[in-house]
């Protein structure tokens, strides 16, 4: 609200006179200079409200808002929050806010990466190239502060894959048998509808298919044999997993 001048003169230990060594008063009229303003606030970031709770995946987009004490203004779009993805570091990019307290940040999850335990927001604030970040006054922000947990916030972006697909039998598969296949996936799956597994016997493809899941990262197909079904040498599975 403006600084003010207060009397009297404080002399310090020191002496104010004129040149035959009269004494100059030291008292005066107050005076308020409401246009002279003093800020040595610097801005910081006082706060991070993270994601909702919840395990985002392959396309999801993750927002962070970085909420100051006092407006900021960015002077270039280049600003980045670190987050840390199971031992990766990740950047969510500035996204809005300026000149305003509270920057906005999103991290788009377009890899693939996995952090069952939780994210980790982790400071400092980094500025790219010739950015700045200040108040109205011209003080620069303090780019540190309070690394942020997110236990309940977590990424699953790594898709599974099969891990191992094998026949439960090995032996002579005759005309009314049930042939069947257990595949096993790297991760649990959950499965919908019935996806099947092509095999091929001797020059005919035929199809297992899904019957259950014993495990939460298995899946068990099955394939009756019929009558015309005959392969000497053995048969073959036949790739990808067809879940139409």
């Amino acid at each position: 609200d403006g600084i003010v001048y207060n009397t009297p003169i404080s002399l310090n230990g020191g002496k104010l006179s004129d040149a035959v060594g009269n004494n100059v008063p030291l008292g005066f009229t107050s005076l308020a200079l409401p246009a002279v303003l003093v800020d040595t606030v610097v801005p910081a970031i006082s706060s991070i409200t993270p994601p909702a709770d919840g395990s985002y995946k392959q396309s999801d987009t993750l927002t962070f808002v970085a909420h100051f004490n006092k407006a900021v203004t960015l002077t270039s779009p280049y600003a980045d929050l670190v987050i840390n993805v199971g031992g990766e570091n990740k950047l969510a990019h500035y996204i809005s806010g300026s000149g305003s307290a509270d920057l906005v940040f999103q991290l788009a999850v377009n890899f693939s990466s996995a952090d069952l335990n939780g994210l980790e927001v982790i400071s400092p604030l980094t500025l790219i190239s010739t950015a700045t970040l200040r108040d109205g006054n011209g003080n620069h922000a303090a780019l540190n502060f309070a690394p942020l947990l997110m236990p309940a916030v977590t990424i699953d972006s790594k898709k599974p894959t099969t891990s191992k697909l094998a026949v439960v039998t090995a032996k002579i598969y005759k005309a009314g048998d049930t042939l069947s296949l257990l595949a096993e996936f790297d991760k649990p799956v959950v499965i919908t509808n019935t996806p099947r597994i092509a095999v091929l016997i001797g020059a005919t493809t035929v199809y297992a298919n899904y019957v259950s899941s014993p495990a939460n990262n298995k899946a068990l197909f099955n394939l009756s044999i019929g009558f015309g079904h005959n392969d000497s040498d053995g048969i073959s599975i036949i790739g990808p997993l067809d879940v139409a």
